[in-house]
């Protein structure tokens, strides 16, 4: 599929005011500064943590399965044509792959795959794009082989090393407030920025992430955002009890 670049802006006016509530309620002789940047370090790593991937293995892994759902190399991913019983032939395959006469490989396909439910097409990065759906996911077997497994494994790496540029476009903002994350995402901190813009009794943070094909991108963000405003309410009421408590009163 082509890949489209679309811009989402979100509204955090409710977190914000949130936040400005819970600052001035809990400052308690702790500067204000310090309460918000603590507050959105905890907001970003939510962020961060609805993110894909979890982790890079599994960032690796859920690459390698929508390749194979899109493509399979022909051979198998080492070339040793395992799957072929008989010795003679795999030696033939083997020696055309080494040879990268691709057409012989098709030939040979044609005769003994003409009754299969696969299909041989020749390997680009168009046939797989032409595959992914909006979220740049390949949800189901499409049952081609490809006689190029070199290529297919070189583009499989390239793959394995973009795993981290999703969450590696929050790395910006997480480095502002302080967040250690590992290098297989601040390796895509190209992919962000964060600037933020001071005004007496005021600061705006402008957080951007760049990275295409991120799931649920703006319900992510709202929900990391909704979380982070309901635990400061919690926080605040939890505090407003114990107030009351120490003054003789009980809130309801």
């Amino acid at each position: 599929m082509a890949r489209t670049s679309l811009n989402y802006t979100v509204d955090a006016a409710g977190f914000s005011r949130a936040l400005s509530r819970y600052a001035t309620a809990l400052r308690n002789g702790q500067p204000r500064a310090d309460i918000v940047r603590n507050q959105m370090r905890f907001a970003v790593k939510a962020m961060i943590d609805l993110t894909p991937f979890e982790s890079l293995a599994q960032g690796r892994a859920v690459v390698r399965r929508d390749l194979l759902r899109a493509m399979h190399p022909y051979g198998g991913e080492d070339g040793r044509f395992l799957k072929i019983k008989d010795d003679g032939l795999r030696s033939r395959l083997r020696a055309y792959l080494r040879a990268g006469n691709f057409d012989a490989i098709k030939e040979i396909w044609k005769r003994i795959g003409a009754r299969s439910s696969y299909r041989m097409e020749d390997f680009s990065e168009a046939l797989h794009h032409r595959l992914q759906d909006s979220r740049g996911r390949v949800n189901s077997d499409h049952k081609i082989l490809v006689p190029q497994v070199a290529a297919w494994n070189d583009y499989l790496d390239q793959l394995r090393a973009r795993v981290g540029r999703a969450r590696g476009g929050w790395a910006p903002a997480a480095e502002a407030f302080s967040l250690s994350l590992p290098s297989w995402i601040t390796r895509h901190r190209s992919g962000g920025s964060i600037t933020s813009s001071v005004t007496p009794g005021s600061v705006t943070y402008v957080m951007t992430n760049r990275a295409v094909f991120i799931p649920r991108y703006r319900q992510n963000i709202e929900l990391a955002l909704a979380g982070r405003e309901k635990a400061m309410a919690t926080d605040l009421r939890r505090w407003l009890d114990g107030q009351a408590t120490y003054a003789g009163f009980q809130t309801r």
